[in-house]
This record gives structure tokens, C-alpha cells and sequence, in this order.
């Protein structure tokens, strides 16, 4: 299980430093929906994992 857990956390870390470096401002309506979708549904399995 730890195994898994330090897999998941790697993944998150690269996730997460690709999120920061994005720069939301130059997005349309439509695709700043479709990323704060994405990143919702990334949050909501992280809060699933972690409970």
C-alpha cells in the first residue's frame, strides 16, 4: 500500500508543478471551464484517497 501511496504522490507533485506553471489568463471561457473542471475532479480523487 505504501508503494501505491508514493506512486500517487509522484504523480501529484508532476500534476501539480505543471498546474502552477500554466498560465490560465490566455484560456477562452470554454477552455477555463474545461480546466477548472479538470482540476476540480483531480482534487476530488485526492480528497477521496486521503480520507
Amino acid at each position: 500500500m505504501m508503494g501505491d501511496y508514493y506512486s500517487i504522490l509522484a504523480r501529484y507533485t508532476e500534476f501539480a508543478e505543471k498546474i502552477d506553471a500554466f498560465d490560465e489568463s490566455e484560456l477562452t471561457n470554454a477552455e477555463l471551464a474545461y480546466y477548472l473542471e479538470v482540476t476540480n475532479r483531480v482534487s476530488q480523487k485526492l480528497l477521496r484517497v486521503a480520507g
